[in-house]
């Protein structure tokens, strides 16, 4: 028998404020889903005929991302890491590439994967192979990212209770199996983002065999099986959840004569990438910038080319994936240059509570330092700002408004003069920070604010 656990978090959703760009505005990210064999339902795999296992998703609703290649003629298997649980006597007698997803694409209704040893072979007890059994049984998951299986798996290796220490491609590369579902055509469609879509009931899952075309098939309804068994028990998954939009901040880009700005973008992923820049200037104008970012692509964009707002303006990176990247680099008439990595934010509003952002050393009495703060919510921010002496001391207190994506400046000097300086800012909103520390020729570092809940 193979069991599906999902592991449910119930969270509600809401849109970034930028909708319809990202590929999952309307494809929500979903909670991890564990496969787990607790009998011989593999008996007859084999590397010459090999079994699958197909998970199919209901009526209407549809993959929202692609894992490993969709592309026939190169084929990427992912190969799943298997572990038995940390408290058995026996060992995980396994190859790396035992089950592998050899389907799993962009639009479609179903994960497909691979199992190519007989599941008799699976388990070790001292000189016996054995299959999963009720009290030792055989588990993969699928749903997460790579650091995510590598805590669950690579503790077990040195025990012989897992066959990988992550889920992988066949050149050991990490893979990413999150998953996300596109619910657009689906009975979830005119659902609003900030309401509760509550359960999905998954079908239940089928074992094949005699499988014809699973790679080089264009259309998944084409594929030829022999359904060897499908079992009853439902898979009851969790739809709520955040999406995975990647928001990148950087409260101040100066556009002026004297300081020049310049935004790199790196793509990490091994597929392509879209990126969109918003600006908004202090007076309210606005502009946006869409990016494409092929596979492992790196660029470099100079932002008074992209944007006709001066003298600064706040920036916000809405990126499809987080291993996309950006990072700002800011040059003083050709003199030296100041890097800050994009802060990065959740890709959610928060879901209430008090949020701060900590300034921890802003000097005042050698060098010139400056605050800078952007409200990124989509209404009036409410902030207590507080400085406190090297002492401790409340030197100021006062409440400031923050209109939208409005950049905000401010020297500390004006907060304490002539002292060093602590400053701790408090809101009920999403608010996000850095300091500029000027040298004598007014060249500066940036730091990103502590950003504490």
């Amino acid at each position: 028998m193979i069991l599906f656990f999902c592991l449910i978090t119930h969270v509600s959703v809401s849109a970034p404020n930028v909708t319809g760009f990202c590929p999952n505005d309307s494809h929500e990210l979903m909670d991890a889903l564990q496969f787990t064999v607790n009998s011989d339902d593999f008996a007859n795999a084999s590397p010459e005929n090999p079994m699958f296992l197909r998970l199919k998703l209901p009526s209407g609703v549809v993959l929202g991302n692609s894992v490993g290649s969709v592309d026939p003629s190169f084929p990427n298997a992912v190969h799943l890491a298997l572990r038995l649980r940390a408290s058995s006597q026996r060992e995980l007698d396994l190859a790396e590439d035992a089950i592998s997803i050899v389907r799993w694409r962009r639009g479609e209704r179903a994960i497909w994967f691979k199992v190519i040893v007989p599941s008799s072979l699976w388990l070790r007890d001292g000189d016996t192979h054995l299959p999963p059994q009720a009290d030792d049984p055989v588990s993969f998951t699928i749903g997460v990212d790579a650091p995510s299986s590598a805590s669950g798996n690579s503790h077990l290796i040195e025990q012989h209770l897992s066959n990988a220490r992550f889920n992988r491609y066949a050149d050991n590369f990490p893979a990413d199996t999150r998953l996300f579902l596109d619910f657009s055509h689906s009975e979830f469609a005119d659902i609003e983002s900030d309401e509760t879509l509550g359960l999905l009931m998954l079908e239940a899952p089928e074992i094949l065999s005699n499988v014809i075309g699973v790679n080089s098939e264009a259309d998944e309804n084409e594929i030829s099986f022999d359904l060897v068994d499908q079992h009853t028990n439902e898979v009851i998954y969790n739809v709520a959840h955040q999406r995975g939009c990647l928001r990148q901040v950087f409260p101040w880009v100066s556009n002026n004569q004297q300081y020049q700005s310049q935004l790199w973008l790196s793509n990490g992923w091994d597929r392509d990438g879209m990126v969109r820049l918003q600006a908004t200037s202090g007076n309210g104008s606005s502009a946006q910038v869409e990016i494409e970012l092929a596979a492992k692509q790196m660029i470099s964009l100079d932002l008074d080319q992209l944007f006709d707002l001066t003298p600064s303006f706040s920036l916000l990176v809405y990126a499809s994936s987080d291993l996309i990247q950006s990072q700002l680099h800011v040059t003083l008439q050709s003199y030296g240059l100041a890097a800050v990595d994009g802060i990065r934010v959740p890709p959610l509003s928060f879901d209430g509570g008090a949020f701060g952002l900590t300034f921890n050393v802003l000097p005042n009495q050698d060098a010139v330092s400056a605050i800078t703060l952007v409200n990124i919510s989509d209404e009036i921010a409410q902030l207590t700002v507080r400085a406190f002496s090297r002492d401790g001391s409340l030197l100021h207190q006062s409440n400031l408004e923050l209109e939208p994506r409005i950049p905000y400046a401010r020297l500390t000097d004006t907060f304490a003069p002539n002292q060093d300086v602590r400053i701790e800012v408090g809101s009920f909103d999403e608010i996000v920070g850095a300091s500029f520390l000027f040298n004598a020729k007014g060249y500066p570092s940036i730091v990103p604010a502590i950003q504490s809940d």
